[in-house]
């Protein structure tokens, strides 16, 4: 989801198309596809990857599913619509029950599966030194038909789409606010490379 910053934003395209078949590049990770929350305007909410299967570490944190919700738009239910479209894209490909896992300390995303599975407790070491992690399973089918009212009636005709250079500048966006950058992108991007090659030099590289 920080690719674009990191880089360039048709890094971050190439990267999304690489994901889908990324196991042929490196089979110690899943094939996956990248999605924006949008509306009808093409605002976009949120930001998330869909791991079409899970291998390797995976199994213990990560899952099926990495999300996230622009800060603005934090504590209004979005979270849930997000999670329920991205139900909706397992059981196109079939899977009957995807894994979720989020941060002991990650308060909004526990909430999120909550609103689908009950209670969260089951607890694992997270790659992140000192936090531990939730994980649980979710049935498919079950959390699609028993959330489909609630979430409907607030969905304001939000859907997931794959990333497109028509979206560079709403993306673009989103990460300034994800990131609390308040100034240019371009100006930004400049700043971090010559960043780099200060420490660079300074390294003798």
């Amino acid at each position: 989801i920080k690719y674009v910053l990191n880089d360039s934003y048709e890094k971050y395209l190439e990267k999304c198309e690489a994901d889908k078949s990324i196991e042929s590049i490196n089979p110690v990770w899943s094939n996956a596809t990248n999605y924006l929350l949008v509306d009808d305007d093409n605002y976009i909410y949120g930001c998330s990857q869909f791991r079409h299967h899970i291998l390797g570490e995976l199994i213990n944190v990560g899952g099926n599913f990495a999300y996230a919700i622009r800060p603005s738009e934090r504590g209004k239910g979005y979270g849930t619509i997000q999670l329920k479209l991205l139900l909706e894209k397992a059981k196109e490909i079939g899977l009957e029950k995807v894994l979720v896992t989020c941060r002991e300390n990650n308060i909004g995303s526990k909430k999120t599966m909550e609103n689908f599975i009950g209670k969260a407790d089951t607890l694992v070491p997270s790659i992140h030194d000192g936090i531990m992690e939730y994980r649980c399973w979710i049935n498919v089918n079950e959390n699609i038909k028993s959330n489909s009212k609630n979430v409907d009636n607030n969905s304001k005709n939000m859907y997931l789409k794959f990333p497109t250079k028509d979206d560079k500048n709403e993306y673009i966006k989103y990460q300034k606010e994800e990131h609390n950058i308040d100034l240019n992108y371009e100006q930004w991007l400049d700043d971090k490379i010559r960043s780099s090659n200060q420490v660079g030099n300074i390294d003798g590289k």
